[in-house]
């Protein structure tokens, strides 16, 4: 079962990576969109290593360990990040402290 969620997890992080890749037209929001895909690629790339590497070797647990910590420490915190500040970014919305 444990296979299954990761597989959908690094199939889904991989899919919403390009997704996000390819909707970054709009000069305004697209680094924002980028930072989300880079996320997702951490994400997808930790799901993908907790799929595929044993701890049959000390290397490759080490570059397990190294792929997890990078989705647990940088892609979740750029995911909060973007959604922070796409969400003060709305045209149209007025932010504390704006004139009118």
């Amino acid at each position: 079962m444990t296979s299954v969620t990761l597989l959908l997890l690094t199939l889904s992080g991989g899919y919403s990576a390009v997704w996000q890749h390819r909707q970054t037209a709009d000069q305004e929001t697209g680094i924002n969109q980028q930072v989300l895909a880079l996320s997702s690629l951490f994400i997808a790339l930790s799901a993908a290593a907790q799929l595929l590497i044993g701890t049959q070797s000390e290397d490759l647990f080490t570059l397990r360990q190294m792929l997890e910590n990078l989705a647990y420490f940088a892609g979740i915190p750029l995911i909060a990040t973007a959604a922070v500040a796409l969400s003060l970014g709305k045209p149209g919305q007025n932010l504390p402290g704006d004139a009118g």
